[in-house]
């Protein structure tokens, strides 16, 4: 028998529905699970793929499992959690874009009958035709989006994302550069919806753009190099921005001992291996900043301009040094260099420096709190965890602007357990000292995590 697999965004909605779709089947043997919400209590609402990779293993039947999701990073979380599958069973589950409540019903009843694979899927697809035809003699209002700024004149490129995490932060700053390369105005859409445009040369605005695996996006140039620029993004897209080889997935979560000592924590883990020690409790302070009104803008931004450059020299040399280790993750810290550039992150600062007449350390972090926000906004959780990264530069400015330091260091070999770590707090850990790692926040997706990986330090969340 066919069976379902309900993903969600929240714990209480996917309930509800899979509690619907039961009792349209209460004699049947249909196995419907559930895989919803992040685990995590201060941000609840999201998807986390070992979950949903678990409640297939639940529902999984030779006859076929059907999987629908609600939106979002719920779908990316599913493709990513069918990698987990072997081979023998990620063929037999099908993923539906069926709406969530009308089609889990209708997939239910069907599979209630002894529908095959197919048939399941095609009437969870047709699930909203007798709501459609119900409602037709009602007059269905237009929907006009709100067009954006776009570029006159404009040459367009359409591309097809193929990398795994689409354009996250490695490829989107490849793209970042190669854009910044011309001198005509570049602009990135979603081909679904040229409406919403973003400037290609900002790394800001095209990862946190939100591109995903197998999107279609719009390339517009407008200026005197306009065709030389779409055609050096269109052989980038082409090398996959370098990606060819996929990236290790992220570490799935092994089932929990059936043995655990009274007392004992137990969390996700993010880089594997094992280690013992006494832990060694380190705080990663954030620079205290206070607003005062100054009178020489100019004076700002020069200041503004120094400790760019020192955190510029500190993070070619952090790449440098993960670079003989992996290549591939090195250019984490590209990324890195592409924010400390970004023209635009870099005018909002130049803006509230003028308009507010304030110093420069509360103009900078008034514009990194905004930049992080727009990512921890995005659905998808790979590219939300990139807020970790805006942060991290904006904490390594900050110190130079303030004189304050940041850098905690331990004095002892141990577990490093900490709040949380920055992608440039992992990469300078001392790997003589430094045993293990525990922390409060992050997950197997984020840069930190990538980074104790490649250093070979067990890390667990």
């Amino acid at each position: 028998m066919v069976n379902l697999v309900l993903v969600s965004h929240s714990p209480s909605l996917v309930a509800g529905v899979a509690e619907l779709a039961r009792a349209m089947t209460q004699q049947s043997r249909i196995v419907i699970a559930t895989a919803a919400g992040t685990g995590d209590p201060i941000h609840p609402l999201g998807t986390n793929a070992e979950k949903i990779r678990r409640a297939i293993e639940v529902a999984y039947s030779d006859d076929g499992v059907v999987v629908l999701m609600d939106l979002g990073s719920a779908i990316l979380s599913t493709e990513m959690a069918l990698d987990f599958l072997p081979e023998a069973q990620r063929k037999n589950v099908r993923l539906c874009a069926a709406p969530m409540i009308e089609g889990a019903i209708a997939a239910a009843v069907q599979a209630s009958l002894g529908g095959t694979l197919d048939q399941v899927v095609a009437e969870a697809l047709g699930a909203l035709a007798s709501k459609a035809e119900g409602l037709s003699h009602y007059a269905q209002p237009e929907i006009v989006a709100v067009p954006t700024a776009a570029l006159t004149n404009a040459q367009a490129l359409i591309l097809k994302i193929e990398n795994p995490l689409g354009l996250h932060a490695r490829p989107a700053a490849l793209f970042v550069q190669t854009a910044a390369r011309f001198k005509s105005d570049i602009q990135i859409a979603r081909a679904i919806n040229d409406q919403r445009r973003a400037n290609a040369k900002s790394i800001n605005a095209v990862a946190s753009f939100g591109v995903r695996q197998n999107e279609v996006i719009k390339v517009y140039a407008a200026g005197p190099d306009a065709a030389e620029a779409l055609a050096a993004l269109q052989k980038l897209a082409a090398d996959q921005f370098g990606e060819k080889e996929e990236p290790a997935a992220p570490v799935s979560v092994p089932t929990r001992s059936a043995f655990t000592p009274e007392g004992a924590l137990s969390g996700v883990p993010a880089s594997p291996g094992y280690a013992i020690g006494a832990a060694v409790p380190l705080h990663f302070a954030e620079p205290v900043v206070e607003r005062r009104e100054i009178s020489d803008p100019a004076a700002e931004l020069t200041r503004l301009s120094v400790a760019l450059e020192v955190v510029r020299d500190a993070t070619r040399k952090l790449r440098d040094q993960v670079a003989r280790s992996s290549a591939y993750d090195a250019a984490i810290f590209d990324a890195h260099l592409m924010f400390l550039d970004d023209p635009e992150l870099l005018e909002n600062v130049r803006q509230v420096i003028d308009n507010e007449r304030v110093n420069v350390e509360w103009a900078w972090r008034a514009t990194i709190d905004a930049a992080a926000r727009s990512f921890e906004a995005i659905e998808d959780e790979y590219m939300r965890a990139r807020a970790a990264d805006v942060r991290d530069i904006g904490r390594q400015v900050l110190a130079q602007l303030t004189g304050q330091p940041v850098q905690a260091v331990m004095d002892q070999p141990g577990i490093l357990v900490a709040v949380d770590l920055a992608p440039s707090d992992t990469a300078r850990l001392d790997r003589s000292l430094v045993l293990g790692i525990a922390t409060e926040r992050g997950g197997p997706t984020s840069h930190s995590a990538i980074l104790a990986r490649t250093l070979g330090v067990p890390a667990v969340v």
